[in-house]
């Protein structure tokens, strides 16, 4: 989502050729947020809080009116429209070395459940996650990982409250930016088997609770003979 953030954009287009997959890149002239012009004024806002209806999108230079925020909530549908039904979402992004420790003690803790650090480990290199069991199952392969919650109250419009709100798997994959492709891409490859698992234990608590739903209206069905 923010297109300045490299290597991202070109990790996305490589898993894109090892793994079926769609991959989506929102081009903003290589700038982190996007800016756009609504009845004759320019706006600018963080493409990664535009997914919520109701939430203000971050905006700087002023809040936005209602046609700025209609244009906001346009390209929001327009993006998670790509998704595939069904499917994980690996979000890639690229950080300073220092935003590992905002979960921890910093701006972002409020929405932290849990942080594993490995020592070993570079700090820029992590991923966030929304669920316990991805948490773990990272944790397991001695990699970064932060446990974040952005649902109800701390919805903030981010992709990743987007995916929580419609039981989505999804995993965000840091690294430093400017690092080499092939140190995320190694990072990837690995998250990407935990996050197929967590989509086929999605799908088949999905199917069970719907056999069970099915089964209880079946209960009250009066017999046909």
């Amino acid at each position: 989502l923010h297109e300045n953030e490299l290597p991202a954009g070109t990790v996305g287009a490589q898993m894109n050729r090892e793994v079926p997959s769609r991959f989506i890149d929102l081009s903003q002239r290589r700038d982190r947020n996007i800016s756009f012009a609504v009845t004759g004024s320019r706006y600018t806002v963080d493409p990664n809080s535009i997914f919520t209806v109701g939430v203000a999108p971050i905006a700087y230079g002023g809040r936005l009116p209602p046609a700025a925020t209609k244009a906001t909530t346009t390209l929001a549908q327009a993006i998670t429209g790509l998704l595939l039904p069904g499917a994980p979402v690996i979000a890639l992004h690229n950080n300073r070395g220092t935003l590992l420790a905002s979960y921890a003690s910093g701006p972002f803790k409020k929405y932290t459940h849990a942080v594993y650090v490995n020592p070993a480990m570079d700090a820029s290199t992590f991923a966030v996650v929304p669920t316990r069991s991805l948490f773990e199952a990272v944790k397991k392969l001695g990699i970064n990982v932060v446990w974040e919650d952005r649902a109800g109250t701390k919805d903030d419009g981010s992709l990743l409250a987007y995916a929580q709100r419609n039981n989505i798997p999804y995993i965000n994959i840091e690294t430093r930016l400017g690092s080499s492709a092939q140190a995320q891409l190694e990072i990837v490859r690995k998250m990407v088997p935990l996050v197929q698992a967590e989509a086929l234990a999605a799908r088949a608590l999905a199917v069970l609770a719907a056999g069970y739903a099915g089964h209880g209206r079946d209960t009250h069905r009066k017999p046909r003979w």
